[in-house]
């Protein structure tokens, strides 16, 4: 990703639904996803241990790269710390291969 978009100046959101391979684009964007750019994707556990990452290692690249993680609640988006989305995952995860939501991991910035 980071030798696809090799400055992030013009980017001010990045919008993802790669079918569970979102773990591994954001090891190859760790340039990118460093810079303060909102990132919406959808959170699918059976999707991202489909695609051979295992949600340990997921967690542990998506926490090296974002604190908080938002959360579209009945409307409201609900922030959450980073350190909830193991959580927030086998939550989904007891749904088998239906369970998935949207996210935004965010920075600094307040949801909603």
């Amino acid at each position: 990703m980071d030798h696809l978009i090799p400055s992030a100046e013009d980017v001010a959101l990045v919008w993802m639904d790669t079918q569970g391979f979102e773990g591994q684009i954001f090891k190859g964007g760790r340039s990118l996803f460093s810079n303060d750019i909102p990132v919406n994707v959808e959170m699918w556990p059976y999707g991202i241990q489909r695609s051979g990452m295992e949600l340990e290692e997921f967690v542990h690249v998506v926490t090296e790269l974002w604190p908080v993680f938002c959360v579209n609640t009945n409307g409201v988006y609900i922030k959450h710390s980073i350190g909830e989305l193991r959580g927030f995952l086998d939550a989904l995860d007891v749904e088998a291969s239906g369970g998935f939501d949207d996210v935004i991991l965010l920075k600094a910035f307040e949801c909603g």
